[in-house]
C-alpha cells in the first residue's frame, strides 16, 4: 500500500471526524495488515495507524480500519460492474446517518462509525472528483479496540451467538423499515427513501457476460463436479453431470426470483452476505468462558433490497449446522421478531412483519438458504482467519500498549478457538478466478475433514431438497 495514498486533507478529515477536535498535528501514518484477511473478493483491508501530537504536545497513536478496491482484476471488475464501492460509500455517508436517530437510543445500528469515504470514477459511473476507481477508499472505526473480533468459520455458531446476530439484524432491518415508513419530511430523507428502493442486486445476475454471471457459472459447475466426485457411484458423471447443472441453474434462477422486491411481503435493506469475516463479535470480559454480547456488521458492498429472511437464512445456513437449525430455527425467528418489534414499535411490527409471515417466508424461501450455503461456505472457509488471538492483529507490543493505554483498555479479546489451522494457500487463491474450482476444492476436502464435513452436509441437504438424495431418519 502506497504511503501517499491519502492526502493530508484526507487524514485531517478522518481525525476531525474521529476525535471531534481541530487541536492536533499529524506526525506520521502507516498501513499494517489486519485480521489475517488483508485481501478478499470484496476489497483490500489494512489498519491505518496515525501518529499525532495534541495541543499539550503529547503524542498518541490512533488506529482505523481502511478498505480499498480489490487487488485481483476479476474482483475489481465485479466491484465496478455492480458499483460496490458506490453502494457502500452511500450507505455510510447517507443511509446510516438517517437510520441511526430513528432507532431507539438503546438499539444503535450494528455497524462501525465511518470517518472517511470516497468512490472514484469508473467507465460506467463517473464521479465529480475525477479520481480513478483505484482511489476509492473507506476509513472506519477500528472495532478491535472496542473488543470486537471476527468470527471463526471453522466452529459453527451456537445459540448465544445466533441470538446476538438476530438482535443486530432486527435493528438493521428495523432501521430500513423506519425510513421506508417515513413521510419524507426533508429532501435528504426523500432521497435516501428512494435510494433504498432502487438498490440493485449484485450477485444473482444471469447475464453470462457480466462478472456476476461468470461467477454463478463457476459456482454451478464447481458444485456439479464436486457432487459427482464425492459420490461417484451414486452420481456417475456421465449420467448426472448435465442433470445436476440443469437442477442447480433452476435453483439459482428460483433464488433470483425470490430476491425481487415483493408487493405483498416486506422488503428491506439487507446486508447481502452476512457470514464469515463480515460479522464481528464482542464478548463478556473477565469470564472464563466468554459469551458473545454484541455483534457488528461490515462490508456493505453487496446490499440488496429484499425480504429480511434472506439475511437470516444466509447467516444460519452458512454459519450453523443443520441439526442446530432444525432444533432452534423457530426460537430464533421468534427472538428476531421480538427485537424487530422493539426497534420499530409493536404497532409498526404488526403491520409490516408478523411472526407468522416471517415463519412462512423461512419455509417458502428455504431454497435460498441452501443455495447460499453452496455458494458461500467454500469462500468463507477459504478466507477464515487462522486464529483470533492478539498475535493475529499484527501490532507490535509497543503499539498495542500505547493504543490500549490511550483507549483505557486493560485487555485484548481472546477466543477459545485460537489454535485452528487455516486452509492451504491454493484454496485461498482459488476464489480469485471465475471458473470451475472443483479439483482444488476436492483435494482440499480430502486433506481437511472439517472442510469436507461442512460441504458434504450442505450438498446432502440441497440434494434432498431437489429429490436426488433419500432422507435419513437420523439426520
Amino acid at each position: 500500500m502506497k504511503m501517499d495514498f491519502f492526502t493530508e486533507d484526507d487524514l485531517t478529515a478522518t481525525l476531525m471526524s474521529a476525535i471531534m477536535s481541530p487541536n492536533f498535528k499529524i506526525l506520521d501514518h502507516r498501513f499494517d495488515k489486519v485480521y489475517n484477511f488483508g485481501s478478499t473478493k470484496m476489497g483490500t483491508h489494512r489498519r491505518l495507524v496515525l501518529e499525532i501530537e495534541d495541543s499539550e504536545n503529547d503524542q498518541h497513536l490512533l488506529s482505523f480500519f481502511a478498505k480499498f478496491v480489490p487487488e485481483n482484476e476479476a474482483h475489481k471488475a465485479f466491484a465496478i460492474a455492480n458499483d460496490c464501492f458506490g453502494k457502500e460509500v452511500y450507505f455510510y455517508s447517507h443511509i446510516a446517518s438517517i437510520m441511526e436517530p430513528m432507532l431507539p437510543y438503546e438499539m444503535p445500528l450494528p455497524i462501525p462509525m465511518c470517518h472517511f469515504a470516497r468512490v472514484g470514477s469508473t467507465e460506467s459511473n463517473t464521479s465529480d472528483s475525477g479520481l480513478s476507481f483505484e482511489a476509492s477508499a473507506i476509513i472506519l472505526q477500528d472495532l478491535y479496540h472496542l473488543g470486537f473480533v471476527p468470527m471463526n468459520m471453522w466452529i459453527p455458531l451456537d445459540l448465544p451467538y445466533c441470538r446476538v446476530v438476530m438482535r443486530a439484524l432486527a435493528i438493521f432491518h428495523g432501521g430500513s423499515v423506519l425510513i421506508q415508513n417515513s413521510k419524507g419530511e426533508s429532501s435528504e430523507l426523500a432521497e435516501v427513501h428512494e435510494a433504498i428502493f432502487s438498490i440493485k442486486e449484485s450477485v444473482f445476475i444471469f447475464d453470462e457476460d457480466a462478472p456476476s454471471g461468470k461467477i454463478l457459472h463457476g459456482v454451478v459447475e464447481t458444485t456439479a463436479n464436486l457432487i459427482c466426485q464425492f459420490w461417484p457411484q451414486k452420481y456417475p458423471k456421465e449420467q448426472f453431470y448435465q442433470r445436476l447443472l440443469d437442477i442447480l441453474w433452476n435453483s439459482f434462477r428460483n433464488v433470483g426470483a425470490m430476491l425481487q422486491p415483493s408487493h405483498d411481503l416486506l422488503s428491506v435493506l439487507c446486508h447481502g452476505e452476512l457470514c464469515g469475516n463480515n460479522i464481528l463479535f464482542a464478548y463478556e470480559k473477565d469470564q472464563e468462558e466468554q459469551a458473545p454480547v454484541d455483534a457488528k456488521f461490515v462490508d456493505m458492498q453487496l446490499m440488496r433490497y429484499s425480504s429480511p429472511i434472506t439475511d437470516i437464512l444466509t447467516f444460519l445456513h452458512v454459519c450453523t449446522r443443520r441439526g442446530f437449525r432444525n432444533k432452534h430455527l423457530p426460537e430464533l425467528l421468534s427472538y428476531y421478531q421480538m427485537e424487530f418489534s422493539r426497534a420499530v414499535s409493536p404497532k409498526v411490527a404488526t403491520k409490516t412483519l408478523s411472526l407468522e409471515e416471517l415463519q412462512t417466508c423461512a419455509k417458502d424461501m428455504k431454497e435460498f438458504g441452501l443455495v447460499a450455503a453452496i455458494h458461500l461456505i467454500p469462500v468463507c472457509l477459504a478466507q477464515s482467519p487462522a486464529q483470533t488471538t492478539v498475535s493475529s492483529f499484527h501490532f507490535d507490543d509497543e503499539d498495542c500498549h500505547q493504543i490500549q493505554d490511550m483507549l483505557g483498555r486493560q485487555s485484548l479479546p481472546y477466543r477459545r478457538d485460537s489454535l485452528l489451522e487455516p486452509l492451504p494457500e491454493p484454496l485461498q487463491k482459488a476464489y480469485s478466478m471465475q471458473e470451475n474450482q472443483s479439483e482444488i476444492i476436492f483435494e482440499t476436502m480430502r486433506a481437511n475433514r472439517k472442510f469436507r464435513g461442512r460441504l458434504e452436509e450442505a450438498y446432502i441437504e440441497y440434494l434432498e431438497f431437489v429429490g436426488l438424495w433419500e432422507s435419513s431418519s437420523s439426520e
